[in-house]
């Protein structure tokens, strides 16, 4: 007994699939890193807010975008700093407010632990990272009909 298959409709599901879904996937991208960048800020710590401040994106490539802090002293927020002596560039002593008289060299005791703020910020984004994806998702599946 033979069978006989008849497929139809494939010239339409072709040309719905054929759409350029690049500016839907680019929106949703930028919302993405939107959600990073404002989680980073708030976990970044705030003594002065300078470090809060200076976190940015910048786009990179059709759809990729980076996040970044543009204070100098982020690196050593996250990372810590080891203790190290400071000693004076132009003169032949330090002096500032709260020592006694110059001295020669001080100890900078450091920044004792890192402060991973970036990789909480991402964790805390999670959620809402994952809902704007599956949002891009359902607006292809949508437009594709």
């Amino acid at each position: 007994m033979p069978i006989s298959l008849k497929v139809t409709g494939l010239d339409n599901l072709q040309k719905r699939l054929s759409q350029d879904f690049r500016p839907v996937i680019a929106r949703g991208f930028k919302k993405v890193a939107d959600v990073i960048r404002l989680a980073a800020i708030a976990e970044a710590p705030k003594k002065t807010g300078k470090l809060a401040g200076g976190i940015s994106k910048t786009p990179n490539g059709e759809f990729g975008w980076n996040i970044y802090e543009s204070h100098k002293k982020g690196l050593w927020v996250r990372e810590g700093t080891i203790g190290h002596s400071i000693y004076p560039r132009k003169k032949k002593a330090i002096f500032y407010e709260g020592l006694p008289h110059p001295v020669a060299w001080v100890a900078h005791p450091g920044i004792r632990h890192k402060n991973p703020y970036p990789e909480r910020a991402v964790a805390k984004s999670e959620g809402e990272v994952e809902t704007t994806l599956e949002g891009i998702g359902a607006e292809i599946v949508k437009k594709i009909g």
